[in-house]
């Protein structure tokens, strides 16, 4: 009888020295945090349009399915850029009223609306416009993102000045969903992830990406089937091709975030899920087996809680570890976004973390189940 209350002192003594270790772990990654994202994040500087040495004409390509809350915002942003040889060709559908609004923007300032066709998706809708572009530079956004005049031309400088054939920027909230926690949560991860990325990294982000006209003639990249992967596909076609991608993590593009439990899942999963189906196609190893890796993570960590009553404290233990692991690195990318955009931290910031947490075990593990149904491997 007195193994048992020894066992769990035991279990106990453990659980305390894992908590220690975590907790210093913790601190030395917050100290290098501030050394390696804040201090050395990559800053790149544009000259005024007035300076640049050319101006080629740069084709804006948008596919919006059911737009209406933003379409009209998103094309009087591209009127306002500053950039003054441009072109916005837009393929608009859906059963709400985004075509009716985009058609009134038709032919005004070499903005051209063309209908979408239920069904076709964004990769093939973009294709069947590409012909229709132009420009000598082709920028990638989407309809829920306001582009904003910084962000386009550091994206499509270096290729326009001749010094790169493809450029890729990242993203941040709308400035009203900044405040909201749920939202700033999910744009400190993808903060933190972008500010460690190398100068030039396989991959893109279709909301702010730019690319020589060129070149997605020669790879014909916009023509390889992607019902869900475009940026994924888009971005493997070009790096198979040789052209290697600028990154820009100080373009931030002002877009859409999920503000739910349903979107923000639907979100996550389908990005995980895009590697994992075609990761394959392009022999990419490691990021298919961290795709993998990632989904069995979550799995696990939520069938873990349903062993407590069989397996005990010890898998108790085990999974409290690891969720206080991950609660403190999200914590930490915080702390990197709070610097880096100058927004204070509330309470509610931090307590909003851990269910986020969960909604990333249920979103991770989630592919794991479309893998094996091809009816919903196409699920946007």
């Amino acid at each position: 009888m007195e193994i048992i209350p020894l066992f769990n002192a035991g279990i106990a003594l453990l659980g305390l020295l894992g908590l220690l270790l975590l907790i210093r772990q913790n601190r030395l990654a917050r100290q290098q945090d501030q050394q390696t994202v804040l201090n050395q994040a990559p800053h790149h500087i544009t000259p005024p349009v007035s300076r640049w040495s050319q101006l080629p004409k740069v084709s804006f390509l948008v596919a919006a399915w059911n737009e209406a809350e933003n379409i009209s915002a998103h094309i009087n942003a591209y009127c306002d850029l500053r950039y003054p040889n441009k072109e916005l060709l837009l393929t608009v559908g859906g059963d709400d009223a985004s075509l009716q609004l985009a058609n009134q923007y038709h032919g005004v300032d070499e903005i051209y609306v063309f209908e979408q066709e239920a069904g076709l998706g964004k990769q093939k809708s973009l294709n069947r416009i590409f012909p229709k572009a132009t420009g000598k530079i082709v920028f990638l956004t989407d309809a829920d993102c306001l582009l904003e005049s910084e962000s386009v031309e550091k994206v499509i400088y270096p290729i326009a000045i001749g010094l790169e054939q493809a450029c890729s920027g990242a993203s941040k909230p709308f400035d009203e969903l900044m405040l909201n926690p749920i939202v700033f949560g999910q744009a400190a991860s993808q903060l933190y992830s972008t500010l460690q990325m190398p100068e030039y990294s396989p991959g893109l982000l279709g909301r702010n990406c730019a690319v020589r006209h060129d070149l997605l003639v020669e790879t014909d990249a916009l023509a390889t089937p992607a019902p869900t992967g475009t940026d994924y596909v888009l971005a493997k076609e070009l790096t198979k091709a040789g052209v290697e991608i600028l990154q820009i993590p100080d373009s931030q593009m002002p877009t859409e975030y999920p503000t739910s439990a349903k979107e923000y899942i639907r979100q996550q999963r389908r990005w995980i899920r895009n590697v994992g189906l075609y990761g394959n196609r392009y022999d990419a190893v490691e990021e298919l087996n961290a795709a993998i890796r990632t989904s069995l993570i979550g799995a696990l960590m939520i069938v873990f809680p349903i062993t407590f009553f069989i397996l005990g404290a010890p898998v108790i233990l085990a999974w409290s570890l690891l969720f206080i692991y991950a609660l403190l690195a999200r914590y930490r990318y915080l702390q990197v976004a709070s610097a880096y955009w100058q927004r204070p931290l509330t309470a509610r910031d931090y307590l909003w973390q851990g269910p986020l947490l969960i909604l990333d075990f249920i979103a991770w593990a989630q592919p794991l189940v479309d893998y094996i149904f091809p009816d919903r491997q196409n699920d946007w």
